[in-house]
């Protein structure tokens, strides 16, 4: 009798317990990971030469023609996606900018069209800036001269300085898709986004972007004697005719450039 008693209660259990679980899951159904948007991908509108393999990562590049077309904006209050931005300004080529702190701060030095939204800072990683001064000579620099500049961006790690490919030691580095800016050695600026064809978020680790940089100036042609990183991962961009990759999380700032 008692294990009759005993049998009932056990059944009576798993009873409560089957119900409970029914109703969980009408609340809280699975996720039909059909039904899901598919995260953006590249799209290539047109075979663009600016499109090159290198090794197992693909890399992208622009030339800027005139340095008094290219204008830096802060996006860090408004963040706004790139598909906005591009219906409300006039850009022919689109870049993500530098880093943001936690608090949604540039981190150091930030210049936009003269006027001067934050201050250097002393930092290991973003150790350098990109600048262009009022006379539209740009540069890039760890030690930067932060008077008379029309536009700046404190950013890094540096990866190029005068033709020397810098030796970087990162903790926690992993391969994300960057986006670098450089100079020749005749001060000509390139912008650079380097990602793998099959996975457009993922690309090198920093220590071997370097390396990979001077590289690639060797296949567009040219002799990059400084480059320094910009913000990179889900937090980038690259947009233009040819070529869109997009970001998945807000860009802190962007470069617009113009023929």
């Amino acid at each position: 009798m008692k294990r009759f008693f005993l049998i009932i209660g056990f059944l009576s259990i798993i009873s409560f317990l089957f119900v409970l679980y029914q109703t969980y899951s009408n609340l809280h159904p699975k996720q039909n990971f059909s039904d899901t948007p598919p995260s953006p991908t590249p799209t290539t509108l047109a075979k663009s030469e600016n499109l090159v393999s290198e090794n197992e990562f693909e890399f992208a590049w622009v030339k800027v023609e005139n340095p008094n077309k290219l204008t830096l904006y802060d996006n860090l209050s408004a963040k706004l996606k790139t598909e906005m931005i591009l219906e409300r300004i006039s850009c022919r080529t689109l870049v993500s900018g530098g880093f943001y702190s936690k608090e949604g701060k540039p981190i150091g030095l930030f210049v936009s069209e003269g006027k001067k939204l934050s201050l250097w800072q002393d930092n290991r990683l973003f150790n350098a800036a990109f600048m262009i001064d009022s006379s539209g000579i740009p540069e890039i620099a760890a030690r930067p001269n932060t008077k008379d500049l029309r536009t700046a961006l404190q950013t890094g790690p540096l990866l190029i300085a005068d033709g020397k490919s810098q030796v970087l030691s990162i903790k926690n580095d992993a391969g994300e898709r960057r986006v670098v800016a450089a100079l020749n050695n005749s001060r000509e600026i390139y912008f650079l986004a380097f990602f793998k064809p099959s996975n457009f978020i993922a690309g090198p680790k920093l220590t071997e972007l370097p390396q990979i940089v001077k590289e690639a100036g060797v296949k567009i042609g040219t002799d990059f004697v400084d480059a320094v990183n910009l913000d990179g991962g889900t937090a980038s961009a690259f947009i233009n005719e040819s070529l869109k990759l997009r970001e998945l999380t807000p860009i802190g700032s962007y470069f617009c450039i113009n023929p």
